[in-house]
């Protein structure tokens, strides 16, 4: 079987089960969202970019750094130095955590809401689904980035 029929029988089962995922309940948080709720369809199986690595982190982290820091002495002028940035960050992060603290909360007592049972009794056939779903992207991934980098044949005269 060449790598286009593979891929091609990968991409008919990834379809096939992403129907079969359309067909459970959704979350009650999300009743509109019929996709993958635990996995990440787009970008959680590729391969890594060369900016990804530690090396590309920590170069991107270097010039960017120095740049932001030239940046913020400019603008504020002496006093910038003496920010306590790790108090500032802290703060803001915990800020943003209580924001987005989740809105709705759900009883799982026997008066549970209809919407919640629905996808309770789906979430087993849900996690195998899911589970099938993440195993075909990271084969179709990782097909794709052989097929894209594979040597080209050699022509015999």
């Amino acid at each position: 079987m060449t790598t286009d029929n593979q891929i091609q029988t990968i991409e008919t089962a990834v379809f096939s089960l992403m129907e079969d995922l359309e067909q459970l309940a959704p979350h009650p948080d999300q009743p509109h969202y019929r996709g993958p709720l635990f996995v990440q369809i787009d970008s959680a199986y590729k391969p890594a970019a060369d900016y990804e690595g530690m090396g590309g982190l920590l170069g991107a982290e270097s010039v960017l750094g120095a740049a932001f820091t030239s940046a913020v002495s400019n603008t504020l002028g002496a006093w910038a130095g003496r920010i306590d940035w790790s108090n500032t960050l802290d703060t803001a992060s915990e800020y943003l955590h209580s924001r987005c603290a989740p809105r709705t909360a759900f009883n799982l007592c026997a008066n549970a809401q209809p919407r919640m049972v629905a996808y309770l009794r789906d979430l087993p056939r849900r996690m195998g689904i899911e589970r099938l779903l993440a195993h075909y992207m990271a084969l179709l991934a990782n097909l794709k980035y052989q097929h894209r980098y594979a040597a080209p044949a050699l022509i015999a005269a």
